[in-house]
């Protein structure tokens, strides 16, 4: 979430009778990143010429107004009103010259790109603007659109209206702290997590799940506006998850508490992961400044704060805050945590969306290191084929050596993927190669935060016994991803078991000789592969 705005785009199909039949939005929550643009530009382009299109921003009441003289002055300052006043215009040029501004934010790139879908319909168009307010407590949204004539204004307000009706009733958004919270995106926190057992609510009220990571789930979803963690009045005893909470709010050194703690608790875990991931060795001085600036944007951007006397130094603060770092580290290189990191795995798995504003913050003390994060490996085509003759050099240990190195150079060719550990030991079982996810590309982030890859450089096929003992450690981890580079492939057992964990949302990938010689063969490069590999089990689980 790069900015503290809702940003949606709205793409409705009417049928005959002016009912709606189909609603596409974009938002910023579940489209970030330049995913957000990207598959606004790829709907527009396909919109029929009967289609309702619009766009909308959620804020504070407060500010949609001052919004609506802001996307005024915007639409004139980029020649919106000159270009109307033309006999005829190059829209060509145009459309360049808006695509060549600088954008200071998201929010006036949506703008810019409003302005440019308008001038695209090559007619003269009506600037239309609604406002709704309190449509949910302080919430109000301003609808920005186009029409050709002023009089069909009210016509295609109604339209409007009815698609608002259905986004309203879905996704019910709502304030939670300072931060604009979608229903869904909400529940996406509940990705993968098991159901333990169920609870009865402690004020009476109905039931609630209890799920993996102690969080608890409302059985009537209906007023959802928050999820909770089980804790002492729930079961007559202080819980890990409680204990984790103290260790973690600042109000104990720093004298504030945040509130709402769930939403807390989800940028704080994105704040541990973002300095998990860096090659920093840090030091109570540094760390100091980068606590109270993390706390300062919370609570002027995201939670709500009251004085809480310190009742731990600030010195133990930072210690067992570093602590955690490294806690957080050591799991994403492939290490043993079944507390602490876990949770924070199942958190990234939507929460990433905070990242890069979490990063923002992190290189004003760590400039370099968060520059250099981004940094992957290029892929050398010459080397890699070199490395595919080598494969079946050697004898066992070396062959599996030689898969193991051509693994890890397709992996660090993956812009936005980091290698953090090779045959690390895990329980019974050894993990080849351990990776985590740094990426801006939304598709990537399907894999989830830490990747596990094997690798079988055998004569036969991998079996079912081979993909059921990967699946285990996938849910011990609690990952959902797991890369094979197997020389031969899977049995077509093995592709059945595979296929069978698309349900949970669970991915096997598997990479064979062939596939890599493909790559070399058509010049594509590693990310390529990945994506066509990811589109196929997607492909198949839309039909499971």
């Amino acid at each position: 979430m790069e900015n503290k705005e809702l940003l949606i785009y709205f793409l409705a199909t009417l049928d005959d009778k002016d009912d709606i039949q189909i609603v596409n939005r974009v938002d910023n929550y579940i489209n970030p990143f330049e995913s957000f643009f990207t598959k606004i530009d790829f709907l527009y382009e396909n919109k029929d010429i009967n289609d309702i299109e619009f766009y909308c921003i959620i804020d504070k009441i407060e500010n949609i107004e001052q919004l609506k003289k802001t996307i005024s002055m915007k639409i004139k300052s980029n020649l919106f009103d000159k270009i109307l006043a033309k006999d005829y215009i190059n829209i060509n040029e145009v459309i360049d010259e808006i695509n060549n501004l600088g954008y200071e934010n998201k929010i006036e790139r949506f703008i810019n790109l409003y302005i440019k879908h308008c001038i695209k319909e090559k007619t003269i168009l009506y600037p239309i603007y609604n406002i709704y307010k309190n449509f949910k407590e302080d919430l109000a949204c301003i609808v920005y659109s186009f029409i050709e004539k002023p009089q069909y204004e009210k016509f295609f307000n109604e339209k409007i209206d009815k698609v608002f009706n259905v986004f309203f009733e879905k996704e019910a958004p709502f304030m939670q702290g300072k931060q604009i919270m979608l229903k869904s995106f909400l529940l996406q926190n509940l990705i993968d997590r098991r159901i333990i057992t169920f609870l009865p609510n402690v004020n009476g009220e109905g039931w609630c799940a209890l799920l993996e990571g102690g969080m608890k789930l409302p059985i009537n979803l209906e007023n959802i506006n928050g999820l909770k963690k089980v804790n002492k009045e729930d079961i007559g005893m202080y819980t890990s998850f409680e204990i984790y909470d103290i260790l973690i709010q600042s109000g104990y050194a720093y004298e504030k508490v945040f509130f709402p703690s769930s939403l807390f608790e989800e940028w704080m875990y994105v704040f541990l992961y973002a300095l998990a991931t860096l090659n920093i060795e840090y030091d109570f001085e540094s760390m100091d400044k980068l606590l109270k600036e993390f706390f300062s944007f919370l609570e002027e951007n995201i939670c709500n704060t009251i004085y809480a006397e310190n009742i731990i130094s600030k010195d133990m603060y930072i210690k067992i805050f570093i602590t955690l770092i490294y806690k957080v580290k050591e799991f994403l290189s492939g290490k043993e945590d079944y507390g602490l990191s876990k949770n924070i795995l199942y958190q990234m798995r939507s929460r990433y969306i905070y990242l890069p504003q979490i990063y923002r913050l992190i290189a004003r003390h760590y400039e370099r290191e968060v520059l250099s994060r981004k940094i992957s490996s290029s892929f050398n085509k010459e080397d890699f084929t070199l490395l595919l003759k080598d494969l079946d050099y050697g004898n066992n240990n070396e062959k599996g050596i030689n898969l193991e190195e051509i693994a890890n150079h397709f992996i660090e060719s993956i812009e936005g993927l980091v290698v953090s550990g090779r045959r690390v030991k895990f329980e019974n079982q050894e993990i080849d190669i351990c990776c985590f996810n740094i990426s801006k590309d939304v598709f990537l982030w399907q894999l989830g935060a830490v990747i596990l890859v094997e690798c079988k450089n055998l004569k036969d096929k991998v079996s079912t016994k081979e993909i059921r003992s990967m699946i285990h450690l996938m849910q011990t981890k609690g990952v959902n991803t797991y890369i094979l580079f197997s020389k031969n492939g899977v049995t077509k057992d093995a592709i059945k078991e595979i296929n069978k964990q698309l349900i949970y949302q669970s991915y096997i990938i598997v990479i064979d000789k062939a596939d890599l010689e493909n790559m070399i063969r058509n010049d594509l490069k590693p990310a390529d592969i990945l994506r066509e590999k990811i589109n196929e089990l997607k492909s198949i689980e839309i039909m499971l």
